[in-house]
């Protein structure tokens, strides 16, 4: 049986939101975890990929609300 953590929020503000990237992505590098950056229009973040994990998803929305995987799923496909 595997281990799910469901989250939910927002960002205080939406300019902190490429630093939070910045700073994951970072991190992602140094421990060589794969990683996709998302940035357009709607959707603001990062996705990256721990070892043996599910991927863990930092994504807002222009409010800064971090927005469910499910809502990505109809725009974009993450490998």
């Amino acid at each position: 049986m595997g281990l799910s953590i469901h989250y939910s929020g927002h960002i205080k503000d939406v300019k902190l939101i490429d630093t939070l990237v910045a700073e994951t992505a970072d991190i992602c590098k140094s421990l060589d975890w794969k990683y996709n950056i998302l940035h357009d229009e709607d959707i603001d973040g990062i996705v990256f990929s721990p070892p043996e994990s599910e991927p863990v998803h930092f994504t807002f929305n222009k409010e800064g609300r971090l927005l469910p995987f499910t809502s990505l799923l109809t725009n974009y496909y993450i490998a």
